[in-house]
């Protein structure tokens, strides 16, 4: 039989015992970072969202996506498959300019699919202890392993994610309008930090595995499931089985795009629509570099004969987008300078201008007569705003009350 995997033996128990103290510790030492970054970012997010509320800079969304993901792992003769995929997050963007922005976020993913070993034959040296006689001597041994048919894993792993994203947007130039405001585009690229929630392997129980077991000192090769040495862990043609576990998982950080549109409802909400892809920059398991199977039916998942992985996910996120609502007043106070302005007389002495706002969108005019006793009221039509710091642009006013009218047709007939 020639392998194609090999695993070194185990010198003492000591030596396990210590790799799986030192394994825990930095389990531990890992977890407690995670919280303390974990802590960072809801206290970051949160404040960002709630100064949302003041900002005229800040927008915040809500996005879920759907799609493919996988682990995606690379080995001798192993291969993956996508599955289902899930993911979520809140995040806040601060616009440095009318195009440019930077954005925070947390969130959560859902990555899924299937893992192939095909041909695995492996070769692990155990010691057997036989009973020989009145004695039971340890025996070294030969455990081989060989699989039928491909090994199927079905794998599921969930993330806690911190986004960090460089956004750019764009009103296509107001063109294109819906409800009065522009469809915008919007663009978001960056790193995405992962915190893994849990992991989780099952063999399919398709998978088809042979295990036998060689004792050279006795002249015993190849021994199956018919033998008078062990009870359990040989199979001629084991199938059926079943056993799940934990993948060994760390801190993962993944490259993300996202390109879409935002479609508006109001001049504040918009749903949006993007397409998404992500894809992993390190390893989020830890190998354990040992057989397949540990004698003799400790399944070891093929994470354990795996050399890389990386988690990937692609499809559409589908959500919200919330802007804070502006004081208009605040605003027009802001950008109308000054509030009195001498103007050009209407009629045949001095006119003063007196402007006061007493609504967003409706501002009223007084123009007092030192000649005639009226007070005539003008109402602003059609102002379309725009700050462009202390001018005022688009504003036109008519004279709406009927002394108005007849002082504009009496300075005519003096004109004529």
């Amino acid at each position: 039989m020639t392998p194609s995997h090999s695993v070194k033996k185990k010198n003492t128990s000591t030596l396990a015992g210590f790799t799986k103290s030192l394994r825990l510790q930095l389990n531990k030492k890992q977890l407690h970072q995670m919280k303390k970054l974990t802590t960072l970012s809801l206290i970051i997010v949160t404040t960002t969202l709630l100064s949302a509320q003041t900002s005229e800079k800040i927008e915040y969304r809500g996005n879920i996506g759907l799609g493919l993901s996988k682990l995606n792992t690379t080995g001798s003769d192993i291969s993956t498959q996508g599955g289902f995929g899930m993911w979520g997050d809140i995040n806040a963007t601060y616009f440095l300019s009318h195009n440019f922005g930077v954005s925070l976020g947390i969130g959560w993913s859902r990555y899924s699919g299937k893992t192939y070993l095909s041909n695995y034959t492996a070769d692990v040296p155990i010691s057997l202890f036989v009973n020989d006689g009145n004695t039971i001597a340890a025996t070294p041994a030969i455990f081989h392993i060989i699989g039928n048919s491909d090994i199927v894993e079905n794998t599921i792993l969930h993330t806690f994610d911190i986004p960090i994203a460089a956004v750019y947007r764009n009103s296509f130039n107001n063109k294109i309008k819906i409800n009065g405001t522009p469809l915008t585009f919007t663009g978001r690229t960056g790193i995405k930090l992962g915190i893994p929630l849990s992991s989780k392997y099952t063999l399919d129980g398709k998978s088809n595995m042979t295990t036998l077991l060689s004792i050279p000192s006795r002249g015993l090769e190849n021994v199956g499931e018919d033998n008078d040495l062990t009870d359990k862990g040989l199979y001629n043609n084991r199938t059926g089985w079943s056993p799940s576990g934990s993948i060994d998982t760390r801190f993962t950080a993944s490259l993300f795009v996202a390109a879409g549109v935002d479609y508006p409802i109001n001049e504040y909400i918009a749903l949006t629509a993007s397409v998404y892809l992500s894809h992993g920059l390190n390893n989020p398991v830890n190998h354990s570099e040992q057989a397949l199977i540990t004698f003799p039916e400790q399944y070891n998942s093929v994470f354990s004969v795996s050399d890389n992985s990386k988690l990937m996910q692609l499809g559409v996120t589908l959500g919200i987008r919330f802007k804070p609502k502006k004081n208009k007043i605040a605003q027009a106070e802001k950008e109308i300078i000054p509030t009195v302005v001498e103007t050009k007389p209407l009629v045949r002495d001095t006119v003063i201008l007196r402007t006061e706002i007493i609504d967003t969108l409706v501002i009223k005019t007084e123009i007092t007569d030192t000649l005639i006793t009226d007070t005539l009221l003008v109402e602003t039509v059609d102002m379309g705003f725009r700050n462009l710091g202390s001018e005022v642009i688009g504003i036109t006013i008519m004279d709406t009350t009927e002394t108005g009218r007849r002082i504009i047709d009496e300075d005519k007939a003096l004109g004529e």
